[in-house]
């Protein structure tokens, strides 16, 4: 078992990298706001400090597309991809009515809108039911869910014993798990997702690694991991906390 942490841009990366088995991520979503002070109280979307999570929603999913097909390239055959993304209105696109007044208004807009423009093979679409949501809108209802979009390349190779539903049920982590990272996973959602598909000897890799749960997870079982985050802070904070994980473990045997 091998953890190895890199800091920088992913799309970089990657490249480098030895053959992955199963990734496991999440990205930004792109659902900031320009000038959060001139949005309204309902919806600030999300802070991230290294990236802009405000941009042309036509040149995120081509970047969204792109960071896909390189990991496809860096992929085992048979390897799978769990890719952790939302369902998502758009907002907001800011226009004026005839009456000179400012209104808001959205463009839905579903990750498979890319998905399907890559080599990766969609085998299922898993719900991950976080129970609540900052992103309260009182003209829809509120969206307490991510989907997990289980992909891979060719026919996945898993050991054909899953026994769980297709909603997956987690609350959000705490704020001592968080740290900077604005949206991590909950450490038992990534460990069912890799107890599912996981064999012995994969490498594991998050290239969006956030607070580093998904390499958390992979010392607890025992898998190789490699995670991938470019914010600094970030990246400090989730080598504390696997770190801690290695004493605390140590400690326990």
């Amino acid at each position: 078992m091998v953890t190895h942490l890199k800091q920088g841009n992913c799309m970089e990366i990657i490249p480098s990298l030895p053959m992955i088995d199963i990734w496991v991520t999440s990205p930004p979503y792109n659902i900031g706001y320009p000038n959060p002070d001139t949005a309204g109280t309902a919806r600030k979307g999300v802070d991230y400090t290294s990236c802009n999570d405000c941009i042309p929603e036509g040149i995120y999913q081509k970047s969204q597309q792109d960071i896909l097909e390189t990991m496809y390239e860096k992929t085992t055959k048979g390897g799978s991809l769990f890719y952790i993304h939302q369902n998502r209105t758009k907002i907001p696109v800011i226009r004026k009515d005839n009456r000179g007044m400012t209104k808001k208004s959205g463009i839905f807009s579903s990750p498979l809108d890319w998905i399907r423009r890559t080599r990766w093979n969609i085998v299922q679409e898993l719900v991950w039911d976080k129970g609540s949501s900052h992103q309260q809108n009182k003209a829809r209802f509120t969206p307490i869910d991510e989907r997990v979009w289980w992909l891979s390349k060719g026919k996945p190779e898993h050991n054909h014993n899953i026994i769980l539903p297709t909603i997956l049920r987690h609350p959000k982590p705490t704020s001592e798990e968080r740290g900077p990272c604005p949206s991590p996973f909950p450490v038992n959602l990534i460990h069912q997702l890799l107890e599912a598909v996981a064999k012995p000897n994969d490498i594991i890799c998050d290239p969006y690694m956030g607070s580093g749960t998904t390499l958390l997870v992979c010392k607890r079982m025992g898998l190789s991991g490699i995670g991938i985050e470019i914010d600094k802070e970030t990246m400090a904070h989730a080598i504390k906390r696997i770190e801690r994980e290695s004493h605390d473990g140590a400690q326990s045997r």
